[in-house]
């Protein structure tokens, strides 16, 4: 599955100085050595140039826009990792045979190659060290329109996590609903009358993923070593945010059916293709000794 890429070890924009904390089962059978907790945030940050008074913001395309609300559904939030066995293959601070170093999400090859972290366990290991998912949060519902944290509920009976290697944090959303006033700054208007109209949508990500496989999913590197050294209670923060310019390219008289609903049905889907590449995805790591 295709991931657009987040970064580790910081939050993206105006988003989210919120740090989440994640709790799952532990890697495998043994001592746990980690507990964890979860929260997420999700952002939105006008853009002044783009402020045109009264809250309506222009966009790309001739429309405007002012949003009443902006809510993101999560699916899941997931953390991928190794087994302890698997960790013992790949070190990031101690580079196995045939790589130079390792650093920022990458190992470097002596032949020249650059392999992602991710990539490392079966580049070395074979399938048996193949990444899986050992923390499973979710759903939640994030208003993107204030930014307040969420907690993320945890499955397991006991948040803990084993020895091993965390890799990836991904989070997989599943909807996006949106309250709005659009107006067009063309004259005549392309939406009838002067003032604005009333816009309501419902991206369902999961179904978009059915034609094109990775919509909504995002994935940040954690790089980080769960051992009897760690201290007791990992907290990762993971937020999403955007910008005016995300919502570029929207056709308003399309989305208001006001050319039919296979051109709604298009103009949906193109915008939910649009916010999916412009979000920004971060992810903090942070260890407690409380």
């Amino acid at each position: 599955m295709t991931l657009r890429r987040g970064h580790p070890a910081r939050a993206p924009g105006a988003l989210l100085g919120a740090a989440v904390a994640l709790s799952g089962c532990a890697f495998g059978p043994g001592e746990p050595f980690a507990g964890v907790e979860a929260s997420a945030t999700a952002g939105y940050a006008p853009l002044p140039e783009r402020a045109l008074g009264d809250g309506f913001e222009a966009l790309d395309g001739g429309f405007e826009l002012r949003l009443a609300e902006l809510r993101v559904g999560v699916a899941s939030l997931a953390l991928e990792a190794w087994s302890a066995d698997a960790a013992g293959v790949f070190d990031p601070a101690a580079p196995p045979e045939g790589f130079q170093s390792c650093s920022l999400g990458v190992c470097r090859a002596t032949d020249g190659r650059v392999v992602a972290y991710e990539d490392m366990p079966a580049e070395l290991g074979g399938a048996a060290a193949s990444p899986r998912d050992v923390l499973v949060f979710g759903p939640a519902s994030l208003a993107a329109l204030g930014g307040a944290s969420v907690r993320l509920g945890c499955g397991a009976a006991r948040c803990e996590l084993g020895a091993g290697y965390l890799g990836l944090a991904r989070l997989e959303l599943a909807t996006l609903t949106l309250s709005a006033e659009v107006r067009d700054s063309q004259v005549p208007s392309r939406i009838g009358g002067p003032g604005p109209a009333a816009l309501e949508l419902a991206l369902d990500f999961a179904a978009l993923r059915g034609a094109r496989p990775g919509a909504g999913v995002y994935g940040a590197l954690i790089d980080a070593t769960v051992d009897r050294d760690a201290s007791p209670r990992l907290v990762l923060g993971v937020g999403l945010a955007a910008a005016t310019s995300a919502f570029d390219g929207l056709d308003a008289r399309a989305l208001l059916g006001l050319d039919g609903e296979p051109a709604r049905s298009a103009a949906q889907a193109s915008l939910a293709a649009a916010l999916d590449e412009r979000w920004s995805y971060g992810v903090t790591v942070e260890w407690s000794d409380e």
